[in-house]
């Protein structure tokens, strides 16, 4: 009886599902009521010919410069035919995904290639094919199934085809043919030969390498390249050990007879490269870099070429020597003004990581946590590149572990390109929706992520959307800059929706930096209901660190609409000012500050007379220092500053900003001045003490705050200990406190440690033992029940 029952609850909570199942089942059941063989159906009219799902490197598509997926349509008929309103789809439960536009013309006996790349226009579907497998079907305008194909799991580069124009039977070509005649060597199957094995793999070396390839059959030929190109049947045969007397890279493939080519292998041999550095090593083949109209390091029509990607193997070698990944990778130039200079800035982005995914399982930055990375940036100094190139480096280095915004890690490496020299490149993450799905644990499907923009001409504001979508946060401004903020009810209706103190400390961050482009340089981001509250990335301080005294708070209240708002709020302004007056004496101490500035320049100062020559700066700063003085502040010479006196530039400015900006924030805000304050603890293992919410770096403390402006005091006790009181200008058992300044003042938190009694006086403790004693009366009554329940 008690089976049955659950039989039936078990069916009654299964048919739920399987309705579900049905339901999704049942349109591809429908769609498969016409009959046709497991993999084809050619009828006499337009077929699908030929495919490529892992358009690699094979051909590019013009209209946007990149290499896509594409489905090749043949005609063998006698006359031309019109394949408007024809639906192509790659999901024969939505036959009509995408409509081929009107005018759409085969000619007889000829082709057209439809690309798989969901841009969804004239040519180009509004899918990409699946390199893991599918189908794709041609539909007539009545729906009647015109031709369909389903394929399995494919390979780079590889199309998958008709063994001859319009046959039946379908053969994987090594080289493909698109836009022509299905010709050439094919083979049955995807089957891959073996890659050849090198006798001895990349890394640093002190002296030449001989190296010797091998294959496991013996009737396979090894070919090689040393220019970074992809192996072919033409490239250079093996029969010998290859000699390597300096830095060289070396591709190898293998080839059969009877099966597709091997993967490429790739390895880089660094000889003789002697650096503290860790070495990055970047190889494709040089057209995709040189070339007039497919490179991306070409100057150009430079703004088409931005967004082109091409493939690349790219590997890192640690300072000891040691591979530190491998990764098969996409790279595109990245940047807005880094595209100009010589020295380009690149975006690498991970497509095969060797471990069966497009993530490095790595600690890219020693110093960080973080070991999964789909994406990375290899920077150039940007706007610093004839100075410091480690402004934006320090710059965001100085706010890790004193804000909590998002920010990015910098690791100065040396970059060969195909074996050459290519100078230091930054090491850098890259703020995009995998960096926040990693580091703040976001859901991709529930995000948005914003570029936001002032308009220096007319004072409005652009809001790009990267991820998501940008209604909220539009929303959001839209209320705090149309309500009254002096009500409390609508300021807390915006700190539900703004993360207000890293707003603050945003703000403080380009405002002491001195970043004349922040209007150009923010970003906003938000993980979607109930985590909704937008925050703040720091990226491109390169502009910075310039004139000491350049006004940038001023800049930002005149511009930013949202901060304007905010600040019509007495306490979000107290808490802006003497937050500013907290990082002044913390996060921009000088003495810090210049500390970051000498670890991270003691890398790179071996290496920057090489660079130098390398990129020939000299020259290029001979054309452009009047534009270079502009943005940075410099003095207006054609003689490049020398790299010493750029950092000695950037200390005096740390030194004297300080100062600067206080009085920024007094002229702001028409204050009264500033005062000392001491801040101590009786016992220093006892608790600690917040300053509007910051820490402090040690006890006692000393900084400067604003006077005649409440400033807020937070005592926490540590595990053991208990807040007995403040002691000072205001005697209070109060944990937060806030005070006025009207002279110099000491603050003294006081701790003693916890006894049984002080718990049983405490209510909260109290309370945790009311509550830890009734759980344990129903644990005790409930083993009871059961046990006179088991012997009933």
């Amino acid at each position: 009886m008690f089976l049955a029952a659950t039989s039936v609850r078990s069916m009654g909570r299964l048919l739920p599902l399987l309705a579900a199942i049905l339901i999704w089942w049942a349109p591809a059941a429908g769609a498969r009521e016409t009959p046709v063989p497991a993999e084809t159906r050619a009828g006499p009219g337009p077929v699908i010919n030929e495919i490529m799902a892992a358009n690699v490197s094979t051909i590019v598509e013009p209209d946007n410069g990149a290499f896509a997926d594409w489905i090749e349509i043949y005609n063998p008929g006698t006359e031309a035919v019109d394949l408007g309103h024809f639906a192509l789809t790659d999901d024969i439960r939505n036959p009509v995904r995408w409509t081929i536009p009107a005018g759409t013309v085969v000619p007889a006996g000829g082709y057209i290639l439809v690309w798989a790349d969901r841009r969804d226009s004239d040519g180009h579907s509004n899918f990409r094919l699946s390199r893991d497998g599918e189908e794709v079907a041609l539909y007539a305008p009545d729906g009647t199934l015109v031709d369909m194909v389903r394929f399995g799991d494919q390979v780079g580069n590889v199309s998958y085809g008709r063994s001859t124009d319009g046959a039946a039977e379908w053969a994987f070509f090594q080289w493909p043919t698109p836009g022509r005649a299905n010709e050439g060597v094919s083979v049955p199957s995807a089957r891959q030969a073996s890659p050849p094995e090198f006798s001895q793999h990349g890394g640093r070396y002190e002296t030449p390498v001989e190296l010797a390839l091998s294959a496991s059959a013996p009737t396979a030929e090894i070919r090689f390249t040393l220019d970074g190109s992809s192996p072919t049947p033409d490239s250079e045969l093996y029969t010998e050990p290859i000699q390597l007397a300096e830095t060289a890279v070396v591709r190898a493939r293998t080839f059969t007879d009877d099966s597709l080519a091997s993967p490429i292998r790739t390895h880089t041999y660094l000889i003789g490269e002697k650096t503290q550095l860790p070495i990055v090593s970047l190889v494709t083949d040089p057209v995709h870099l040189w070339d007039s109209e497919f490179g991306i390091y070409v100057d150009e029509n430079i703004d088409a070429r931005k967004d082109w990607e091409r493939p690349a193997s790219v590997a890192l070698y640690e300072p000891d020597g040691s591979l530190g990944f491998q990764a098969e990778a996409n790279i595109r130039l990245f940047g807005r003004s880094a595209i100009y200079l010589p020295q380009k800035s690149l975006a690498v982005f991970i497509t095969d990581a060797g471990n069966g995914t497009d993530r490095l399982s790595y600690r890219l930055f020693p110093d960080r946590e973080l070991e999964q990375y789909a994406a990375f940036i290899l920077r150039s100094g940007s706007d610093d590149w004839a100075g410091t190139m480690l402004r934006d480096g320090f710059g965001q280095e100085a706010l890790f572990g004193t804000m909590e915004l998002g920010t990015q890690a910098i690791r100065p490496a040396l970059l060969f390109v195909n074996g050459s020299y290519f100078g230091i490149h930054n090491i850098r993450e890259k703020q995009n929706e995998d960096y926040l799905v990693t580091r703040a644990g976001a859901d991709l499907n529930n995000l948005d992520l914003l570029f936001v923009g002032h308009n220096h001409g007319d004072g409005s504001v652009d809001v790009e959307t990267l991820h998501g979508g940008a209604g909220a946060y539009e929303e959001m401004v839209s209320f705090a800059v149309n309500r009254d903020l002096t009500v409390p009810e609508n300021f807390a209706a915006v700190r539900a929706r703004l993360n207000t103190d890293h707003f603050i400390d945003y703000i403080i961050a380009e405002s002491y930096v001195g970043n004349v482009s922040w209007h150009r340089n923010r970003k906003v981001w938000r993980a979607q209901p109930p985590n909704d509250r937008w925050d703040f990335l720091v990226y491109d301080l390169d502009r910075g660190f310039g004139r000491r005294y350049t006004n940038t708070l001023q800049d930002i209240l005149s511009l930013d609409p949202l901060f304007g708002a905010l600040l019509t709020n007495e306490n979000f302004k107290n808490q802006f000012v003497q937050r500013f007056a907290h990082h002044l004496n913390v996060t921009y101490e000088p003495a810090r500050m210049v500390s970051l500035v000498d670890r991270l320049k003691e890398d790179v100062a071996p290496e920057i007379e090489r660079h130098r020559d390398r990129w020939q700066v000299q020259e290029w700063w001979a054309e452009n220092y009047e534009r270079e003085a502009h943005i940075t502040g410099r003095q207006v010479r054609p003689e490049l500053p020398s790299w010493q006196d750029e950092i000695a530039h950037v200390k005096e400015f740390i030194r004297e900003r300080p100062d600067a900006l206080r009085q920024h924030l007094v002229e702001a805000f028409s204050l009264s001045g500033t005062q000392f304050l001491t801040l101590t603890v009786n016992e220093v293992e006892g608790g600690r003490i917040l300053v509007e919410g910051l820490p402090l770096p040690s006890t006692p403390f000393t900084g400067v705050y604003f006077r005649d402006m409440p400033l807020r005091l937070t005592a926490v006790a540590e595990p053991g200990y208990q807040f007995a009181g403040w002691e000072g200008s205001i005697t209070s058992r109060e944990e937060t406190v806030s005070i006025l300044l009207t002279g110099n003042e000491t603050m003294t938190a006081v701790f003693k440690p916890t006894s049984f009694l002080d718990n049983w006086s405490d209510p909260q403790q109290l309370r945790s033992w009311a509550i830890a004693l009734a759980l344990l009366l129903a644990v005790v009554g409930l083993v009871g029940f059961v046990e006179r329940w088991l012997g009933h």
